[in-house]
């Protein structure tokens, strides 16, 4: 369902607008400044949705800077590599069962336009579904592993995207309270200092 109403605070609170494959959300979100923010894509498809926000924020002449980007990834942290590998193959189900299931629930009909689609079919030639644990976490769809490389995985995908804005998935599916926690933690003890100066 998408709420058109009008907010009554004025000025609107910030939004932000999440994607995957949509050009014309990206020009759109770009013409308004909203912030936009890709999930479970590729760097070079990240990138390139980026070039049509500013393609729309041109368009009305509006200034993109950093704080207009974001991107989602899922990440865990743990106090040992093994742990954090282990706690992160939570998310393959996130990259699985949840983007499976008949093709008008994730699109119906006049959803996306020919461009979008076409676009969709580019951002994933290969499913995530289709991916091993290990290429998620290569390709940086999951970053796991301890403080000190969850920070340096962040900071890498700071410096590919130019990104103002990094949200996390940090809890998925059958992952247990304590290991969470830990995470959170740990995020917030260790990860987030370090890359707070970015």
């Amino acid at each position: 369902m998408n709420p058109w109403c009008l907010p009554l605070q004025k000025p609107h609170p910030p939004i932000w607008v999440p994607g995957t494959a949509s050009p014309e959300t990206a020009i759109w979100a770009g013409r308004r400044g909203y912030t936009y923010v890709p999930f479970l894509v590729p760097f070079d498809i990240a990138r390139e949705l980026y070039d049509y926000y500013r393609q729309g924020a041109a368009e009305v002449g509006r200034a993109v800077t950093p704080d207009n980007l974001g991107f989602l990834i899922c990440a865990v942290t743990a106090d040992t590599k093994t742990k954090a590998l282990e706690a992160g193959r939570h998310f393959v189900w996130r990259m699985g069962p949840t983007l499976r299931g008949p093709i008008e629930w994730f699109q119906p009909v006049g959803m996306r336009s020919r461009a979008a689609k076409q676009f969709g079919l580019k951002a994933r030639p290969r499913s995530l579904a289709q991916m091993s644990y290990d290429e998620l976490v290569a390709e940086h769809f999951i970053i796991a592993g301890t403080p000190d490389e969850v920070a340096d995985k962040f900071a890498h995908v700071q410096r590919q995207l130019g990104i103002g804005h990094l949200l996390l998935e940090a809890q998925e599916s059958r992952m247990d309270h304590p290991t969470t926690m830990q995470s959170i933690e740990l995020m917030g003890a260790k990860v987030i200092p370090a890359i707070a100066k970015l």
